[in-house]
């Protein structure tokens, strides 16, 4: 049975000295906007818990918070909190699970391997004790309450969640680590963790793709014509751009403006190695929870809603950080219910034909080998939320 996610197959043509082109062909199961249109906002919500896997909480927040927008349900602050809480372990525990597949590129030992996997597992399922309440997927109702371990299993996933990031992955205190990424102490940084070790001194950054970037903060206004194209413009959903220009989405987009990034991207550009990097910076943010957008109540950094649309045809725009990037949802309420339901995902954005993968035109490759790996690469980099199978044509 295919699954819901889909599949990627990317056709490499290759002159067997250089990759010539890179088609990703990108297999999505067809009839989700058919399938939701007149739909009730529970069948929807329903829909994108059960069948998701991958993103499952961010695909359901996006449907639930659609719900209560156009519905006018008002959330409590602590309640934003906690679906915040949410989002951010599932992209710190789908960036672990990443990294372990990984293994090979950043060439981890069998016993890494299993010392990691202990902890995560933990990790994997204190998140799913917080996710038994099914409170946190249902248009909230005054009166409900946050499940009672909620304050005591946070405090043992975080636990965990460090173990991992700083025992494992980067062999050093994490705001160590960012200081010395921040001060361009590259050597510093091997330290005695695997994955940045591997990382920093891997001597091929790979192929630089322009630094353009979309981002769940970009002006409400962005995201409105966004929505628009989407909405109206066919085969935009397979193909979105961003002002008539491909775009990337995911952890260094997210953290672009960081200072220990924003050298680099003007050093190198937006490289395979640099996004690997960017996702250290992500995991390290998500255990430390010190972005600024948390000091404000009500107001968590992972989801944002734009309204748009009047009176009877009212349309929002939900916006939801993930492992891989921006995820949008775009409803057209109708009565109550479903008009028109859409939806963005960010390896739309991220696998662009015009996009990073388009880098790899002209790169020298020797070998069906070299194609693969350079390949596999860059796909990794860009973290697609699918399998994918590499295929080369000799061109």
């Amino acid at each position: 049975m295919k699954s819901v996610e889909g599949s990627l197959l990317l056709r490499v043509a290759w002159d067997g000295r250089k990759i010539q082109s890179v088609d990703p062909r990108l297999d999505r199961p067809a009839g989700l906007v058919r399938f939701l249109s007149g739909r009730s906002f529970s069948e929807a919500i329903g829909w994108f818990y059960s069948l998701y896997t991958l993103c499952q909480t961010a695909q359901t927040l996006a449907a639930t918070v659609s719900a209560e927008a156009l519905t006018g349900r008002s959330v409590p602050p602590e309640v934003l909190r906690w679906r915040n809480r949410l989002l951010r372990w599932e992209r710190f525990s789908e960036s672990m699970m990443r990294i372990l597949e990984m293994s090979g590129e950043l060439a981890l030992e069998e016993k890494i391997r299993d010392s990691i996997r202990g902890p995560l597992r933990r990790l994997l399922g204190g998140v799913e004790t917080l996710k038994r309440n099914p409170a946190w997927r249902e248009p909230w109702k005054n009166g409900a309450k946050i499940p009672d371990e909620e304050t005591s299993l946070q405090s043992e996933i975080e636990a965990t969640a460090r173990v991992l990031l700083e025992g494992f992955v980067l062999g050093m205190d994490a705001s160590s680590w960012m200081k010395g990424l921040v001060q361009g102490q590259d050597g510093g940084l091997l330290g005695e963790g695997p994955v940045s070790r591997a990382i920093f001194s891997d001597p091929d950054p790979g192929p630089p793709s322009e630094p353009r970037f979309v981002t769940l903060r970009d002006p409400d206004e962005t995201w409105r014509r966004i929505s628009e194209d989407l909405g109206g413009t066919p085969g935009f959903a397979s193909r979105p751009s961003r002002e008539g220009a491909p775009a990337e989405t995911g952890a260094l987009a997210r953290h672009h403006t960081h200072p220990g990034l924003f050298r680099r991207i003007a050093l190198e550009g937006a490289t395979p190695r640099l996004r690997l990097i960017a996702r250290l910076v992500d995991l390290v943010s998500v255990v430390n929870g010190r972005s600024p957008e948390d000091e404000e109540p009500g107001t968590p950094q992972d989801i944002r809603v734009i309204s748009g649309g009047t009176g009877e045809k009212p349309v929002v725009q939900i916006l939801v950080e993930t492992a891989r990037g921006t995820l949008l949802h775009r409803v057209e309420g109708d009565e109550g219910g479903i008009r028109k339901y859409q939806v963005l995902a960010p390896t739309e954005w991220n696998l662009h034909p015009e996009g990073p993968l388009s880098v790899l035109r002209g790169v020298p490759a020797p070998t069906r080998e070299s194609v693969l790996d350079r390949v596999r690469t860059m796909v990794i980099s860009l973290d697609p939320c699918v399998s994918f199978d590499i295929g080369v044509d000799r061109a």
